[in-house]
């Protein structure tokens, strides 16, 4: 659904989120920011809008634009939302927009799980967040972020 990127891992990942998972309580409904077009927003239900007003909010136009938004021919309760991230190899402008894409739906709550391209086993960012000194671990995702080691997903989860 955003553009944006994604280098490949050599070894892929799945990325369970709930060990970074920052819940926020859903409020009222809330204005869908400008990251969706008048034409997308046309195109979408209302009800759609409405009931994901948390997660269209925390997708900033500032790190990518939302293409398309594409519904289940039969929604029911458990219909998960899917974000599709377009990926951009080795593209490190891309990569912190990525990131700071993740960081944002993570903050909103409304992102469970992150599945990267490639991926074939989960990684267990557990440590990284219960680390006491959140610097060290700012500064060794941004380093290993700089030499293409990790993704921007990897180290939006690693900072959360």
């Amino acid at each position: 659904m955003r553009e944006g990127a994604e280098q490949p891992r050599k070894t892929g990942a799945r990325t369970g989120m709930s060990p970074v998972r920052h819940r926020r309580p859903r409020g009222a409904a809330q204005s869908v920011t400008p990251s969706l077009s008048r034409a997308l927003v046309r195109s979408v239900p209302a009800p759609f809008l409405k009931d994901h007003g948390d997660l269209l909010n925390a997708l900033s136009i500032g790190h990518g634009s939302i293409r398309k938004i594409s519904l289940p021919l039969k929604k029911t309760d458990r219909s998960p939302v899917v974000v599709h991230i377009q990926d951009v190899h080795m593209n490190q402008e891309a990569q912190w927009n990525i990131r700071e894409t993740v960081r944002g739906l993570l903050r909103s709550g409304s992102l469970d799980l992150v599945g990267l391209e490639g991926a074939t086993d989960e990684i267990d960012l557990q440590p990284f967040v219960d680390f006491p000194s959140r610097r060290a671990v700012a500064a060794s995702a941004d380093y290993v972020l700089k030499q293409n080691k990790i993704t921007g997903p990897v180290h939006a989860a690693m900072t959360a």
